[in-house]
């Protein structure tokens, strides 16, 4: 992944988010596929049990099916049900700006968007918004 715009790490309540270095304006590309750490279901059963586990934990998938993890900052890019950024229209695998982000703000996206849908239970969601679901499990499973 690269991420294209000023962007920083910085602890959450949770975790570890990716934060707005400068204003990002509605509809400019913030994150674009490249350099992408690519794995096959069939290479994910093969792995030891904790590198599996950080996989499921942290993969996402390609418009076309195909898992990756980041290997830059974008592996940090934290969920919300109410998130700042989108998948752009037309290109379901380019991240652009939803919304005016704020220098300082926190970089979201709401993980249910995401197709590689490897964690089947979901998990519980504090993202806090006034529109939060409480828990985040893909349709169908």
């Amino acid at each position: 992944m690269t991420i294209i715009v000023n962007v920083y790490l910085e602890q959450t309540k949770k975790d570890i988010g990716i934060f707005a270095g400068s204003k990002i304006k509605k509809n400019q590309v913030i994150w674009v596929p490249s350099n992408l750490r690519k794995i096959t279901r069939e290479e994910l059963e093969k792995m030891p049990k904790p590198e599996k586990q950080f996989i499921i934990k942290y993969a996402c998938a390609l418009s076309d099916g195909t898992i990756y993890v980041d290997n830059d900052f974008a592996l940090f890019w934290n969920h919300s049900c109410e998130p700042n950024t989108k998948l752009l229209d037309g290109d379901r695998d380019v991240r652009v700006a939803s919304r005016d982000i704020e220098e300082g703000e926190e970089l979201t996206y709401d993980y249910y968007d995401d197709r590689s849908g490897l964690e089947e239970e979901g998990f519980e969601c504090f993202c806090g918004s006034a529109k939060c679901r409480g828990h985040i499990k893909k349709e169908g499973r």
